[in-house]
């Protein structure tokens, strides 16, 4: 009797042993990192568009064009506070459109061109930051626009109720033996409700070096001045540009997405032709 008492015994220690010794397991894999390989960490993404245009303008022929885009890019997570991204597009060369006409670059049957329109990266030290940069129509520029630099954006509140805000620093023209034209940016929003809500804010884009120079991209796309004669003729841009802007957008969740609004614009550096307005 004793014999099994103890042979009992033995046995619930072992298996309190063993109990003990698979908890402590168990604990050890939960504080253990995971192991996580680099193609995870990175994701493939792309699309591509057909679209027809048939443009009427007075005084001119109407024009039909078939365009297309195509886009495929990757994102990675570097880390839990750093992600990076690097896209390539189709792009015959217009900083505000990806959309290549089709029979519109060089002989028939000739290959299109691609670009590289994003390469960057994203911090977030803290969990409110990192939010894309409100621009709620084409007003200021196209929503294809990807200007070069730095910017540091946060969002605070709740989904209902959140205020936004944008600081950015970009630079649009290198030059040699000149100052470079950059471009500094800020913005507030508020955005009141979910799909169905009301956003309010305002911009300020400060252009420096513009007066005086060539203009950026399509010279008749700015204020400019003609100077010299003959062959040394050439248009340059004739004043700064201090825009400020205020808008207002609604959305409404109905059977698909209905957004309206309105901007206004002002350049604070113009001495006329000064304001720009948009409803949409």
């Amino acid at each position: 009797m004793k014999q099994l008492v103890m042979t009992g015994i033995m046995t619930g220690v072992m298996a309190a042993s063993l109990a003990a010794t698979a908890t402590a397991q168990e604990k050890a894999a939960e504080k253990a990192p995971v192991k996580v390989s680099w193609a995870d960490s990175i994701k493939v993404g792309g699309d591509t568009r057909f679209r027809f245009q048939y443009a009427t303008e007075e005084s001119k022929e109407d024009r039909e064009r078939w365009r297309f885009r195509g886009r495929i890019g990757l994102d990675a997570k570097v880390n839990d506070q750093v992600k990076a991204q690097v896209r390539l597009v189709t792009n015959a060369g217009d900083p505000i459109s990806d959309n290549i006409t089709m029979g519109g670059i060089g002989d028939p049957f000739e290959d299109s061109n691609a670009a590289i329109d994003l390469a960057n990266f994203t911090w977030t030290p803290v969990a409110p930051l990192s939010l894309p940069w409100v621009v709620v129509d084409d007003l200021v520029m196209g929503a294809d626009a990807n200007p070069e630099g730095i910017a540091a954006n946060a969002k605070l509140g709740t989904d209902a109720v959140a205020v936004m805000g944008h600081a950015g620093a970009f630079v649009l023209q290198e030059r040699k033996a000149d100052d470079e034209t950059t471009l500094y940016t800020g913005q507030v929003a508020a955005k009141f409700g979910g799909k169905t809500y009301v956003m309010v804010g305002g911009t300020v884009y400060a252009y420096d070096n513009m007066e005086g120079f060539a203009p950026l991209g399509n010279e008749n796309n700015n204020s400019t001045v003609t100077v010299g004669e003959g062959e040394d003729e050439e248009k340059l841009i004739a004043n700064e540009f201090m825009l400020v802007e205020g808008f207002v957008e609604a959305g409404i969740d109905l059977a698909m997405p209905v957004k309206i609004g309105a901007q206004y614009l002002v350049n604070t550096e113009a001495d006329d032709d000064d304001t720009a307005y948009l409803g949409y």
